[in-house]
């Protein structure tokens, strides 16, 4: 197994572990250890680590033996997104999803960087918005979907065809207050994009047209916060109280549930594409009371089936 595809798969994890922290000098900049909690992260091509935690970006170039601090965003409560693009460059997006004081305006919205250390912003978002759904086609196009905490329906999709140089809105439907996931079919370039907090429900639209068009393929289950696409299937994980679940679909019209945590929400789904092993990733949802655990789970036949490989 590829050590570098591994890693990044569960680069995952600490997200799930936020009582497991290391400590670190306060003023230091090369780090040993980071005493955050990650919440988002990517391994590129070559191995660097990019690590999103409350309020600043990480970046380790041996394995997580050390960290160097690269960017901070104050006020920000957790990165909503830290992707790594096929060509070498890094995006990120923070917020502050607990309310004022929000960060700075000048902070808001996506950024990129092309050398891996030097971030400048690619698009422009309100304070109370980030990039929370990211990937991209076979061709480098990129998609994001946009995440807010206001209560109108201002979900957004934007799309870059120039490495993030520009961005210009696909999506504007109103009828949705979040973008929750964006996922790509690699094989195909069709676009899957996970539409929530409309009630208790969700709606997943997709594209075949490079955004152009947007049709409903699946509605009526609860709210969808990770999409991942296997070689015979799609995965749904959910994020809402009592209904922490893995759905799967193999014609985009009907699923079944494979995996149901109940009060634990699924972030992450992750797949090894030399081993073919799936790895999903389950956070404690507020509303539990019993059991109090997150979990991470192992999948080694597409989805079908799941195993416990972490409790905390």
């Amino acid at each position: 197994m590829n050590s570098l595809i591994e890693f990044g798969l569960l680069a995952i994890i600490p997200l799930l572990f936020l009582n497991c922290f290391l400590s670190y000098p306060a003023n230091a900049q090369i780090l040993s250890s980071i005493n955050k909690a990650i919440t988002s992260s990517c391994v590129t091509k070559t191995g660097v680590i990019y690590a999103g935690t409350k309020d600043e970006l990480f970046r380790s170039t041996d394995n997580a033996v050390t960290w160097t601090s690269l960017k901070s965003f104050s006020n920000a409560s957790e990165f909503r997104a830290v992707y790594c693009a096929a060509n070498g460059y890094i995006y990120v997006s923070a917020m502050n999803s607990y309310g004022a004081p929000f960060m700075d305006q000048s902070l808001t919205g996506l950024w990129r960087s092309t050398d891996g250390t030097q971030f400048v912003k690619v698009l422009t978002l309100e304070e109370a918005e980030s990039i929370w759904g990211i990937d991209e086609d076979s061709n480098g196009i990129i998609y994001v979907g946009v995440y807010q905490l206001g209560n109108s329906n201002n979900a957004r999709i934007y799309k870059s065809t120039d490495n993030g140089t520009a961005f210009f809105e696909v999506y504007n439907g109103g009828s949705y207050r979040h973008v929750h996931s964006i996922t790509v079919d690699k094989a195909n370039n069709y676009v899957y994009a996970g539409f929530g907090d409309t009630g208790t429900l969700s709606t997943i639209r997709g594209s075949s047209d490079g955004g152009i068009t947007w049709e409903v393929i699946l509605e009526g289950h609860p709210t969808m916060t990770a999409i991942l696409v296997t070689p015979t299937a799609r995965l749904l994980g959910s994020d809402y109280s009592n209904m922490g679940r893995i759905y799967r679909t193999t014609d985009d019209t009907s699923t079944v549930i494979t995996l149901d945590a109940f009060y634990q929400n699924c972030f992450f789904l992750r797949r090894n594409p030399v081993t073919g092993n799936i790895y999903a990733g389950f956070k404690l949802d507020p509303s539990a009371t019993f059991p109090l655990k997150c979990e991470l789970y192992l999948s080694k036949d597409d989805g079908l089936t799941w195993t416990t490989i972490k409790t905390l």
